[in-house]
């Protein structure tokens, strides 16, 4: 069975997907990836697409939040989502994640470069969260695999 479940499903939607899994010693595997551009100028965070002139942001949301973290460490306003209103509920979650790794970002030698690998680990938190409530939705002699990377 393959199926995407995005993270801000939460644990209704992985324990949905535990019960879509193959219950007779079947396996679940659940790649996880934040990413990252290099564009052909080398500019770390934007990359250039096909159809476009120049080059763009990639991931817009990582860099979206790391503009959001410098603002608010500067002491800057800055616009951000409101987070009562569930139509841009991944920034709002990810401006959130990463606040709490401000000082490793913004003392990184490149934040643009630390920014996916920061990203990867904030997955991982959460996806171990939802997997540590789960467990128990996942059928016996099922195996769960995590991988992740950038």
């Amino acid at each position: 069975t393959m199926r995407q479940v995005p993270p801000f499903g939460g644990t209704t939607a992985y324990g949905a997907l535990c019960h879509h899994c193959p219950t007779d010693g079947g396996t679940c595997l659940i790649v996880y990836a934040s990413h990252v551009g290099i564009d052909y100028d080398g500019v770390i965070g934007k990359v250039n697409r096909r159809g476009h002139c120049g080059s763009g942001y990639c991931c817009n949301t990582a860099m979206a939040s790391l503009a959001y973290v410098r603002a608010v460490n500067e002491g800057r306003e800055i616009h951000s989502p409101d987070p009562s209103d569930p139509i841009d509920a991944q920034q709002v979650f990810v401006d959130s994640a990463l606040m709490k790794h401000s000082d490793r970002l913004l003392n990184a030698t490149h934040p643009e470069l630390e920014l996916p690998h920061v990203m990867n680990d904030c997955q991982a938190d959460l996806l171990k969260r939802i997997m540590d409530k789960c467990v128990k939705d996942i059928p016996k002699g099922m195996k769960v695999a995590l991988l992740g990377g950038i």
